[in-house]
């Protein structure tokens, strides 16, 4: 009889110690979210991040295209410019 009572207390033990942990953990897992939500949303929070990265690589785009552009037009310039020359020496050497 002495056993059975040892093995309820036990038990009984064992599932306060289930319940404990598992408010513990409850509370570890709210505090974490909390955490998490703070970061997200705040001011200087993921998503602000995100959308200032947007921002940052469409200007950066923005520029090279120009950059392209402007290189393009270089480039037909001096080619333009190289026929001609070409064509003054040759009607110079006729």
């Amino acid at each position: 009889m002495k056993d059975i009572n040892i093995m309820n207390k036990i038990v009984y033990y064992n599932k306060g110690i289930t319940l404990i942990s598992l408010v513990i953990t409850i509370i570890i897992l709210l505090i974490l979210s909390g955490v998490t939500v703070y970061f997200v949303l705040s001011k200087n929070g993921i998503i602000d991040k995100a959308t200032d990265a947007i921002d940052v690589h469409r200007k950066v785009v923005a520029m090279e295209q120009v950059e392209l552009l402007l290189e393009d037009y270089n480039i037909q310039y001096y080619e333009e410019k190289n026929i001609q020359e070409t064509n003054k020496e040759i009607k110079r050497n006729i």
